[in-house]
């Protein structure tokens, strides 16, 4: 009897070893899983990528394409190869924006484009097309604005301008310039209004694109000049 209870309080005994020997060696390898650092690494990827967002009513508002997206696990972080992003919302115009790259943030409200940026907005019965050219743009395409702490060059109509800053906001139909850069003031290029249209003014001769100074509104009336105050 007492050689029986020997036995399994020893078989009880090397059972808890084992236990407690698995336990430790799975909270080892966690730690060490935890202690590295994952790497930056591709987990997936699509090429002929193109997403349609769509409202509640199945209204299409933007659509993102690109010829290869590649998704990164450490970060959550997608890169776009060739990205376009075009803002189809109804009662707005049309907004074409391509690059070289585009990365979106893993909550994918935020694309940066960069490298040979282009921006269009299409014409409408009261507005030019704007064209834009840049470096880098974030776009941020469910509210349909964008901006650019680089250099950018927009032609807008008759008149060209160089800014060094620029706020793109397709729902007010507006795209302020320069805003806090000292000493250059802000531009704010809005649509022509139907109802208070003012006859356009003679053609001028182009100009090369200048920095912007002052406070000055660019007429959406094709042809018209550039009004600024010093």
């Amino acid at each position: 009897m007492r050689e029986r209870g020997t036995l399994i309080s020893s078989l009880v005994l090397l059972g808890s070893l084992a236990a407690g020997s698995y336990w430790l060696a799975v909270r080892a390898r966690l730690g060490d899983a935890q202690a590295r650092p994952r790497a930056h690494e591709v987990d997936y990827y699509a090429e002929n990528f193109t997403l349609t967002r769509m409202d509640d009513k199945g209204a299409a508002l933007y659509a993102v394409a690109s010829q290869k997206m590649s998704h990164y696990a450490d970060d959550d972080s997608t890169l776009l190869v060739q990205p376009e992003i075009t803002s189809v919302r109804p009662n707005q115009p049309t907004v074409h924006m391509r690059a070289d790259l585009g990365n979106v943030t893993s909550d994918a409200e935020q694309v940066t484009l960069t490298g040979n940026v282009q921006i269009v907005r299409a014409a409408t019965d009261t507005d030019p097309e704007l064209r834009g050219q840049g470096t880098a743009l974030l776009v941020f395409p469910e509210t349909d604005i964008a901006r650019s702490d680089e250099p950018f060059t927009l032609h807008h109509g008759g008149s060209d301008v160089w800014a060094r800053t620029m706020i793109f906001d397709n729902t007010n139909r507006t795209i302020t310039m320069n805003e806090g850069v000292e000493a250059r003031g802000t531009t704010t290029i809005e649509p022509q209004r139907q109802k208070n249209a003012a006859p356009a003014g003679p053609a001028a001769p182009a100009s090369p694109a200048v920095p912007a100074r002052g406070s000055t509104t660019l007429p959406a009336a094709s042809g018209a000049p550039a009004k600024a105050n010093p």
